[in-house]
């Protein structure tokens, strides 16, 4: 990805599009993608600017420009999993990140789901709770009010939450069927305590499945301890050898938790293909 930055004079009279076209030599329907997509900020008041049409005057304009082509997540209504009236467990696909990053919003699941809620409640504020990595695919807590999302992350913080993942990787020698890994992972210049408990599966064709439960939920946590201790995930694009097209064989599916509101204990799961949970190869 590349940034660009075109500071704005105080006297502009251009629109957004003009100032695109005119100063990164872009042509008008590249300008227009990278504005609709959400890839072009107001350094000033850090917001998206979405109006082709819009004069600024003395601004900073950021522009983030994607090395591929964004696509634009369309929410599938099947993929809610679980819903009530204060929440809902919802199916992330793979490549697509869960919340907006700085070079685009419409291809984020949070993007996606309130697009899709606000068609049925206009002026809904779907919240997603918790985040899977873009390569990652599985099931996402979602908040659909500001009380609900204070309990939602409470319960988060103080794992409450069971979560359950299936990971693959290529068969390779010495392979243990249970792996217990504690350590400590650094994000951000920050080392933080890691823990995640590792169940061999099966072993289908020439790759290993395993089923794994994190005890923490740091970044990128069940990655970096199959890199570190086993051997990449299938389809890493960051800690393997894969290209960042690949179907990372990484899926959270399954949830066991208290109700938010009555306590009660619950779980709820879900695969597309129970048979074989990991993507083909």
């Amino acid at each position: 990805m590349k940034r660009y930055y075109i500071q704005v004079k105080q006297e502009n009279n251009e629109p957004l599009l003009s100032l695109l076209t005119g100063h990164l030599h872009l042509d008008r329907e590249e300008a227009v993608y990278l504005i609709s997509t959400g890839a072009v900020w107001n350094k000033n008041t850090n917001t998206r600017l979405k109006n082709p049409n819009q004069l600024l005057a003395g601004e900073l304009i950021v522009v983030h420009k994607p090395s591929y082509q964004v696509p634009v997540y369309q929410f599938d209504p099947g993929h809610i999993i679980y819903e009530e009236q204060g929440f809902s467990i919802v199916y992330k696909m793979g490549k697509y990140p869960t919340v907006p990053t700085p070079y685009s919003d419409v291809n984020s699941l949070s993007h996606a789901l309130n697009h899709y809620y606000r068609k049925k409640q206009p002026g809904i504020n779907v919240s997603v709770i918790n985040r899977l990595d873009t390569h990652t695919r599985g099931l996402v807590f979602c908040a659909k009010n500001k009380n609900m999302e204070k309990t939602l992350h409470r319960m988060f913080q103080q794992r409450m939450v069971k979560k359950w993942y299936f990971a693959g990787t290529e068969v390779f020698p010495g392979v243990k069927e249970n792996y217990v890994i504690q350590d400590s992972l650094e994000w951000k210049g920050k080392q933080r305590s890691a823990g995640t408990f590792i169940h061999l599966m099966k072993q289908d064709k020439d790759r290993y499945c395993f089923l794994v439960r994190p005890y923490t939920g740091r970044t990128h946590q069940i990655r970096k301890h199959f890199a570190t201790y086993l051997v990449p995930l299938w389809g890493d694009p960051v800690y393997g050898h894969f290209h960042r097209d690949s179907a990372m064989a990484l899926v959270c599916f399954a949830y066991i938790f208290p109700h938010p509101v009555t306590g009660k204990r619950m779980k709820v799961m879900y695969l597309p293909n129970p048979h074989h949970p990991l993507p083909a190869v």
